[in-house]
């Protein structure tokens, strides 16, 4: 039983540590490719208006992925439902297999989170 555990604790690790690395990477590129295309960008009237819904959806999303460092179930939460929304409200982000790497490192934190909840239910009732 002993060892079980342990192998479960190494491999929530790891999940845990690839959740973060992905999830910063997806912040930071977010970050560098929207400043280089809407604030750095010279040339007027290239592309269109990017809707206010958009922009909370993803401030959601990247949000989520910035809580879940430190809350991981909450932080994986709010970041899937900024995903989703962005999946309903723009379609043709569905179409696009890199986007669905913002929701990895989304599910990775909810696993830990939901990992991490049953686990203190368990020590409470064999207290």
């Amino acid at each position: 039983m002993e060892n079980s555990q342990s192998i479960i604790n190494i491999l929530l690790n790891v999940m845990r540590w690839i959740a973060r690395i992905l999830a910063a990477f997806m912040i930071l590129i977010t970050i560098v490719l929207f400043l280089g295309e809407e604030v750095f960008d010279k040339s007027p009237g290239t592309g269109e208006p990017i809707p206010v819904i958009m922009i909370i959806l993803a401030i959601l999303m990247l949000g989520g992925l910035g809580l879940a460092f430190k809350w991981e179930l909450p932080g994986g939460i709010i970041s899937l439902i900024g995903f989703t929304g962005i999946l309903i409200s723009n379609t043709g982000s569905a179409s696009m297999p890199m986007f669905y790497l913002y929701a990895l490192p989304a599910v990775l934190f909810l696993l830990c989170g939901l990992k991490i909840e049953s686990r203190n239910e368990e020590q409470g009732k064999n207290a």
